[in-house]
């Protein structure tokens, strides 16, 4: 596979104090690899667009889709696992556009896919090599919370089932068995719903250790809301495996 073969898309929503920390590794990143990126910025209150707008401009192998209303990061991941597949892309990678996720590490986490044919590949903080700087302890105590739970509902071992920092073949997409366009997965149903269908239907999977680092000085990195999204990100586990979705 060829590199230019690569969409990496990134997700942001109100990211205005660490978008200009991002991009400037992904400008970086641009310069060497022959990655084209797409933002979709889910109509950010703050400067976000802006600052996207402009990065836009001045480099050729990106674009920008701009929600006219808040959809949700599901919506936002539909949105460019489609482009992928409109604009025949054979691997998308999915990042957080907070500056947690580091682009330097794009080519190590597609390595997999383009090496040994990996159908899907999951970032863990938590394997030899990976890293999480400044990760809160309650945060943290929270992912692996969930990451057992996933573990009880499928019965695969994985050590940072919630890190959203993915790559895929977007083949994937073709298979029946797995439909993102259903309207309960426009937020944080959908990653744990892809996740869910990937193992169970025994494509090949796995982790690789990268890095999640929270950097100093950034007040609120989360935009997750306590009970309405612990279900949102809980309740495909439970919905898949009564079978009361599909």
């Amino acid at each position: 596979m060829q590199k230019n073969n690569i969409l990496v898309g990134v997700v942001v929503y109100n990211e205005d104090e660490k978008l200009p920390i991002l991009l400037k590794k992904i400008h970086k990143v641009m310069q060497t690899k022959k990655f084209y990126f797409l933002f979709v910025n889910d109509n950010s209150t703050d400067k976000s667009a802006q600052i996207l707008k402009k990065f836009i401009e001045s480099h050729v192998s990106c674009s920008l889709i701009n929600h006219k209303k808040n959809s949700g990061v599901g919506k936002s991941i539909k949105n460019i696992i489609t482009f992928g597949l409109k604009n025949n892309f054979l691997i998308c990678v999915i990042m957080a556009g907070n500056g947690k996720d580091d682009p330097l590490e794009i080519s190590k986490i597609i390595t997999p896919i383009t090496s040994k044919n990996y159908d899907y590949v999951q970032g863990s903080r938590f394997l030899h090599g990976g890293s999480f700087d400044n990760l809160p302890i309650l945060r943290k105590l929270m992912i692996k919370g969930f990451t057992f739970i996933f573990y009880f509902f499928t019965g695969y071992a994985q050590t940072d089932t919630s890190n959203g920092f993915r790559a895929y073949k977007l083949d994937i997409f073709k298979d029946k068995e797995i439909n993102i366009n259903q309207n309960w997965l426009n937020r944080y149903e959908l990653e744990t719903y892809l996740h869910y269908k990937v193992i169970t239907l025994s494509y090949k999977i796995c982790e690789i250790p990268v890095s999640k680092n929270y950097l100093h000085g950034i007040k609120k990195y989360s935009k997750i809301k306590p009970v309405i999204d612990w279900w949102r990100i809980l309740s495909p586990l439970i919905y898949l495996k009564l079978k009361l979705k599909n």
